[in-house]
């Protein structure tokens, strides 16, 4: 069984400056897209296979997956 954890930069701030400054057509939308098809096949590889999505933002952060209520 493998455990990986995903942190996402959410802030707008980082985002505006990669869209101008980064990797030409990376946005927010790409990303997140991106990284969920890279989870679902993470879990695909082992049934025991398991991950956590934290959204990190300037103040706080959260899980996206698995929900919080869940841990």
């Amino acid at each position: 069984m493998s455990h990986i954890i995903v942190v996402l930069d959410t802030n707008p701030a980082a985002w505006a400056l990669q869209s101008q400054y980064g990797i030409k057509g990376l946005t927010y939308d790409t990303a997140v897209s991106s990284i969920v098809s890279f989870l679902r096949a993470f879990t695909l590889l082992d049934s025991s296979n398991k991950f956590s999505f934290i959204a990190a933002h300037t103040t706080k952060s959260f899980y996206i997956f698995p929900p919080e209520k869940s841990l």
